[in-house]
């Protein structure tokens, strides 16, 4: 009973939005960063579960992984941005699990450094912020690649690029990494991008490895933008999703980061 109180209290503060506690930019400001120049090393319930020793849905635990990752978290590269879940300050989702809402926000405020403003990781993720779906939020999204030279990391093809969204880029050049597990070829994979030009823009599409591989390649002089499933919700968003597609999101019918059961 005194569990399920404290809950209730605290997800009355969250609706409240007292006291902001964390300092997150919103997704907009922390698109306009990138457009800047900045990378992004993005946070979420993956990443928190590998720097709590456990594993996530694509990526089995490893030691190293959860060293760098926590190593990451705390890092400050000035061209660096790091990116959690943009849950604070009463922000509302309504159609979102409550449960996982809540654990970000517990779990996140727990760790985070009152003192620092983080990016919000929630730039790709269309399922938790309905105006991702805005053109308008898109055309700032193809600003980002604009006539600029892609090294696009990752294992699923379609769920990385979406049907046409890198039309806008100048070129594009894939590096192929495991569908799930990539943590155990990081070295090759971060060689292989250390080999491209430095003036290539690097989408990361690689589960809890791209947050550790954004910011090593952002200490190494790159400009790297982990994208998550952005290439998923660019298909869902314009209506060229497949069934296979379709399997995987609804395989977990509220969230596609949510476990239902996991704790935090």
């Amino acid at each position: 009973m005194q569990e399920e109180a404290r809950r209730r209290a605290e997800r009355e503060r969250l609706a409240q939005g007292l006291p902001p506690r964390v300092k997150v930019l919103s997704e907009w400001k922390t698109l306009d960063e990138l457009i800047r120049g900045k990378s992004i090393a993005r946070f979420g319930d993956g990443e928190i579960k590998h720097m709590d020793g456990r594993r996530n849905v694509s990526q089995v635990h490893h030691p190293e992984l959860t060293r760098r990752l926590n190593e990451v978290f705390r890092s400050r590269v000035p061209n660096l941005l790091i990116g959690i879940p943009n849950v604070y300050n009463g922000r509302e989702f309504t159609e979102v699990n409550q449960d996982y809402i809540y654990n970000m926000y517990r779990r996140f405020r727990k760790i985070a450094d009152k003192t620092y403003t983080y990016a919000s990781s929630y730039i790709t993720r269309g399922d938790l912020c309905g105006y991702l779906s805005w053109p308008s939020y898109w055309n700032r999204v193809f600003k980002l690649w604009e006539d600029r030279p892609i090294t696009l990391v990752r294992g699923h093809e379609k769920r990385a690029t979406g049907g046409g969204m890198f039309a806008k880029a100048r070129s594009v050049h894939h590096i192929q990494t495991p569908a799930s597990g990539a943590w155990k070829e990081y070295e090759r994979i971060f060689g292989e991008c250390l080999q491209r030009p430095k003036d290539d823009l690097f989408l990361l599409c690689v589960g809890p490895t791209a947050t550790v591989l954004a910011h090593d390649l952002a200490v190494n002089g790159r400009q790297a933008v982990d994208i998550g499933h952005l290439g998923m919700f660019y298909s869902r968003n314009w209506g060229i999703e497949d069934d296979r597609d379709r399997q995987v999101w609804h395989h977990r019918p509220t969230d596609p980061g949510y476990v239902p059961g996991s704790e935090y």
